[in-house]
């Protein structure tokens, strides 16, 4: 015995697949252009070391 699946039942089951897919993949972007930032600011250049150096080496 065969059953049929109706044309609304399936599109309404794609229709929540791809709305969990895009969720999925735009949750996990958000989180990897953090971790970048994060990342990023960890890396930069911490510009207070040299300026502490020449102010001790130019004081009067």
């Amino acid at each position: 015995m065969q059953r049929r699946i109706s044309v609304h039942a399936l599109w309404r089951h794609i229709r929540r697949g791809l709305l969990l897919y895009g969720a999925s993949v735009g949750g996990s972007m958000y989180c990897y252009q953090e971790s970048v930032r994060e990342e990023a600011e960890a890396k930069a250049w911490d510009w207070s070391i040299p300026n502490q150096w020449y102010d001790m080496a130019h004081r009067d």
